[in-house]
């Protein structure tokens, strides 16, 4: 484990400064930090963007965890009652320590395949970022972070709610007759499905939750309006039906949906691109193939709920050539400390889909204008 990992799994853990802060704001500390390390950004400049994180967060007593009885000792009985409560993290958070321990032999990645195929149905619940949290610590081999993403997953669990039980549902994902900017331009075109979403948010069941509005829009998406969401990930059309291709596709799909909307550097956008590759790396632990298939239509479906949540914006692909990738690189490391990491995150993942793709033009290009649309244009929330 690296120096850096190793600081993230004690002294700047989520047990020190709080997994959220201002209510229903992440801590997005660990991400930073391994986007970072991963762009082999020097150690002067990571402790610079840690000084800067650290600044924002709230302690392990601060407001919000008061508020979520964050603290309350170990939970007595069915851990499931505080699924998507948005209490007792630090409970949750024993609770998966324990099972990687007891019930998993110390073996991370057994942890990872059998408690993410029970929670990945609410992997939405805070913008996404329990399913970021999880895939960055996996990625580091980081015990500690899989735990605490585990743990915020549950704690935020937000359920793609399916109605439609037919098994033959699933085995028609990726077989669609259209490509996803032309999905994407159908949805735009519902006006009833938007007029439902706007309507239905301000009911007192949304409202109570006390989240963001954009939580709150895709909250009423994926509980109501899940075999909407789903009909719509079926008409799309994949390379591949199964397996990796299948996963790789639809990271794909994330970076091209960022870089083509009309708002550039959409927040939310690029959540679902950084969302999805940190599922990429949950996914290459899974042996079981159709679950694979059935993880990635949830997360389209999520991906869907998202661009609606986002005005449902006009696409239009870059029109100019980007930089190189060493010019991008040279920019992303002589950023300033203050700089919104989500830009690295953003970075990073482009980065290692063009390494593990060296010969693919298109998609070296498609990464490349993302980047330079992550560090060109301020992030709107």
């Amino acid at each position: 484990m690296s120096h850096w990992v190793s600081l993230l799994s004690t002294e700047l853990s989520t047990s020190k400064y709080y997994i959220l802060h201002g209510g229903f704001l992440s801590n997005h500390l660990s991400q930073a930090v391994i986007a970072l390390k991963k762009l082999g950004a020097p150690d002067s400049q990571i402790e610079e963007v840690v000084k800067h994180q650290v600044a924002k967060q709230e302690t392990n007593e601060g407001p919000t965890a008061k508020s979520q009885d964050a603290n309350v000792g170990s939970h007595n009985g069915d851990m499931s009652k505080l699924l998507g409560q948005r209490k007792q993290y630090y409970a949750l958070t024993s609770h998966y320590s324990s099972l990687l321990h007891n019930q998993h032999n110390g073996c991370l990645d057994s942890l990872v395949v059998g408690e993410f195929s029970k929670l990945y149905p609410g992997m939405v619940g805070s913008a996404l970022h329990g399913l970021i949290h999880t895939g960055y610590g996996l990625s580091e081999g980081a015990p500690q972070l899989v735990c605490e993403g585990l743990a915020y997953l549950h704690h935020s669990y937000a359920p793609l709610v399916i109605n439609n039980n037919d098994a033959e549902v699933q085995k028609k994902f990726g077989k669609g007759p259209l490509e996803l900017t032309e999905v994407l331009n159908k949805v735009k075109a519902d006006e009833q499905l938007r007029k439902f979403m706007l309507e239905e948010v301000k009911k007192n069941w949304v409202v109570e939750k006390g989240l963001s509005r954009f939580q709150n829009l895709c909250l009423v998406l994926v509980v109501k309006k899940g075999d909407n969401l789903l009909s719509y990930a079926n008409m799309t059309k994949a390379p591949a039906t199964s397996g990796l291709g299948l996963v790789n596709w639809l990271l794909r799909c994330s970076v091209q949906l960022y870089s083509m909307a009309e708002v550039k550097n959409d927040f939310f956008l690029l959540h679902g691109a950084t969302a999805t590759w940190a599922l990429s790396v949950i996914l290459q632990k899974m042996k079981d193939n159709d679950q694979v298939v059935q993880i990635c239509q949830a997360q389209l479906c999520i991906l869907i709920a998202v661009y609606i949540a986002r005005d449902s914006q006009a696409l239009s692909a870059p029109t100019t050539d980007p930089p190189t990738q060493a010019i991008i690189m040279d920019r992303v490391l002589s950023l300033p400390p203050n700089t919104d990491e989500h830009v690295y995150k953003m970075v990073q993942i482009c980065m290692a889909m063009m390494e593990e793709n060296k010969q693919d033009t298109e998609l070296h290009k498609l990464c490349l204008s993302a980047c330079e649309i992550a560090i060109n244009n301020k992030l709107i929330i």
